[in-house]
């Protein structure tokens, strides 16, 4: 099942190398318009497995997707999509659960990422229900419960000191090495397979009448940019009439997304990182596919201070939702939304909720420390 590069237009099968083997471009699957909610069946993420460009069709899956959703108190037509219910504690089980059983259909035996946490944990999980050598590169500063985790499932782990290209860096004798597979987040189709399935699981759960705005953390936008192709994707079978605004929601600290779809050319600037530490990517590498899809009005984005999320996060805890700080961002998010008036108080919104409060316990209690 090839894949397409936007760069060169290169058809490629994406098992057999992470980017284009042409020009080393960003590999996409087309998107579909034949989508058919007759061929829908069970009652996790495979529940959409027709619907994806995938071999595997959830044969051995951890139970992921089919999160819960709630109304979120003191909003009207506010609700909150528990993504820190799969398996692993995040979203990234959606996209690894597409990605490592493909690879090992095609007999991958080796793969590697680089990860804050989250997409590590995944990556490794699956890599251990499939049987798959795993290694994982994070940075120094990455949670110490997220590299239990990631240890937990048997890979093997590797901290580097410095950011994102510092470990780029380290990892360049496994990226020349044939034999290990990059199995990254930042550039996999197969992720976007797996995270395009929120846009489902929310248009169903209305009905097939989705709310007008969802909300969504960004760093790489692997899930910002799966829910915008898979609204689009149903809006081109004819299965909903409208498609919702998905909004990227970034930090005022870091927001080269925001930056980018809103026009805004961005100087380069020191790395910082803040409470959203786990979306602090600075260049990524899809940033032109998410211009795309802002200039066809799909998708839009918004910066929010520190002070917002921390206050986000107080009152997602308030109302029994422990997550990670980097998950309220939404909840600061659709509040400036609201400020502004761009959403008015009967439109219906959602609010992913990625990940969960546990994979961030030592930052969380210093949080509450100093804030007695």
């Amino acid at each position: 099942m090839q894949a397409i590069c936007g760069n060169c237009n290169n058809h490629q099968e994406p098992w057999k190398k992470h980017n284009c083997g042409n020009c080393g471009g960003v590999l996409d699957f087309p998107l579909r318009d034949d989508l058919d909610i007759s061929d829908l069946s069970g009652s996790t993420l495979w529940r959409y497995g027709s619907w994806l460009h995938t071999e595997n069709k959830g044969k051995k899956n951890l139970g992921e997707g089919k999160t819960p959703t709630l109304r979120l108190d003191n909003f009207n037509n506010v609700f909150v999509k528990l993504e820190y219910a799969n398996p692993t504690g995040s979203f990234k089980d959606r996209g690894a659960s597409v990605l490592v059983p493909e690879l090992a259909f095609h007999g991958i035996k080796n793969v590697f990422v680089d990860s804050s946490g989250n997409a590590g944990a995944a990556l490794a999980a699956y890599s251990s229900r499939w049987g798959l050598e795993c290694e994982v590169f994070v940075p120094e500063a990455a949670a110490i419960e997220k590299e239990t985790q990631i240890m937990a499932y048997g890979a093997k782990f590797h901290r580097i000191k410095g950011e994102r290209d510092d470990i780029l860096e380290a990892m360049q004798p496994w990226l020349n090495d044939s034999s290990k597979y990059y199995a990254s987040h930042h550039y996999s189709p197969y992720y976007l397979e797996g995270t395009k399935t929120v846009a489902f699981e929310i248009a169903e759960d209305w009905n097939w009448d989705p709310p007008s705005h969802v909300f969504v953390p960004a760093g790489a936008g692997s899930l910002f940019l799966g829910i915008a192709r898979g609204f689009l994707e149903l809006y081109r079978s004819g299965i909903i009439e409208e498609i919702p605004t998905t909004v990227a929601v970034q930090s005022v600290v870091n927001p080269p997304i925001v930056k980018a779809i809103n026009g805004i050319v961005a100087r380069e600037e020191p790395y910082r990182t803040g409470l959203a530490d786990a979306i602090m990517t600075r260049h990524p590498v899809r940033l032109p596919q998410m211009i795309e899809f802002a200039k066809r009005n799909y998708v839009t984005g918004v910066a929010v201070t520190e002070e917002s999320i921390l206050e986000a996060w107080k009152f997602l805890a308030s109302q029994g939702i422990y997550c990670e700080p980097t998950s309220a961002i939404t909840l600061a998010g659709f509040l400036e939304f609201r400020n502004k008036g761009i959403i008015s108080s009967d439109e219906k919104v959602v609010l992913t909720i990625t990940g969960i409060g546990l994979k961030h316990t030592a930052k969380i209690r210093q949080l509450l420390i100093h804030s007695l």
